[in-house]
């Protein structure tokens, strides 16, 4: 599992698939996130500057593989200030 952030507000996961998975869960800060049939999600909406970390579980059915190791990402400064100087000719 590969965490990467993409924006301010976006991070992008990403795992090998496992064989014979239906879907997977994914897990935010230990708590349950979605379930997606691709082997990649896409978390929007976050927070600027902050750290998250996640799993993820491979589903088959109602059998639940264990979660993977945790990985973490901080998205991106929101901040941005004016230029300081400025001079026209």
């Amino acid at each position: 599992l590969t965490a990467e952030a993409e924006s301010a507000s976006t991070i992008v996961l990403v795992w090998d698939a496992v064989e014979n998975a239906l879907s997977y869960n994914v897990y935010r800060g230990g708590e349950f996130l979605t379930n997606v049939t691709e082997a990649a999600y896409t978390d929007e909406g976050l927070e600027s500057l902050t750290e998250y970390c996640y799993t993820v579980s491979a589903v088959r059915n109602i059998i639940e593989t264990a979660q993977t190791e945790s990985a973490c990402a901080t998205t991106f400064d929101m901040t941005i200030t004016a230029p300081t100087k400025s001079t026209a000719t």
